[in-house]
């Protein structure tokens, strides 16, 4: 049995990766960790019908970084390999909006806090995959990108990619089709013309949260290659 780890904030590319490794040669299995939660024996469990791992699978468990998750995230992080995708900040918090436009969006700003205190800091760094940056680099970029997250997920090394994972990696860097895409808003066109006031108007508690946590997550996003304009 194979495990790895997807932890994400809300909005940042979590389908895109998870149908990504769902479709990989290799037959990789991708189970919640809620559903993992609420079953206290682990493996998959034919008699109740609750969720689980099978032994000899490849699985991939994935979690949002809630505070009520993070505990086990740390821990499942230090021991398996990681995949994080990322998104400016603003922009998911934009996609919350846009999703549930009648509640606040500050519990994205805290999933962010959490993933650069207490998964950026493991000495074994999750993999990061910054999925709004690679949608505008050449092919190239992309491929590798995604061949290192089929390597990592699948256990495989650099020279035992079958020549079917090649074709699929591929097709997926040419493709980059985004997954539970939100529709385009006035925030959207907002955060495209780099209109900060506008959106401080609109967002108010959540851009004064993401400005003060800036020093936070902002150094790992820095990192990754991201400019936080705002």
């Amino acid at each position: 049995m194979r495990l790895a780890l997807l932890a994400s904030v809300m909005h940042t590319g979590t389908t895109f990766v998870q149908r990504f490794v769902e479709g990989c040669p290799g037959e990789a299995r991708v189970l919640s960790l809620s559903a993992l939660r609420k079953n206290p024996h682990t493996l998959r469990d034919s008699f109740t019908g609750r969720e689980g791992l099978l032994p000899g699978r490849v699985h991939l468990v994935k979690a949002h970084a809630h505070l009520r998750y993070i505990e086990q995230l740390r821990a499942w992080a230090a021991l398996v390999p990681t995949v994080v995708p990322l998104r400016d900040p603003l922009l998911s918090v934009i996609s919350r909006k846009a999703r549930t436009p009648g509640e606040d969006a500050l519990d994205t700003v805290e999933q962010w806090i959490r993933l650069a205190t207490d998964l950026d800091s493991l000495p074994r760094r999750p993999y990061y995959l910054p999925v709004d940056l690679l949608s505008h680099r050449p092919h190239g970029q992309r491929y590798i990108a995604l061949e290192a997250v089929a390597r990592m997920v699948l256990g495989l090394n650099e020279a035992d990619v079958p020549s079917e994972m090649i074709a699929y990696v591929g097709e997926e860097a040419s493709a980059w089709q985004p997954q539970n895409p939100t529709a385009q808003t006035h925030l959207h066109d907002a955060y495209d013309d780099r209109d900060r006031p506008y959106l401080a108007s609109r967002l108010g508690p959540e851009m004064a949260a993401l400005e003060r946590n800036r020093p936070v997550f902002g150094p790992m996003l820095e990192r990754e290659g991201y400019e936080l304009w705002w």
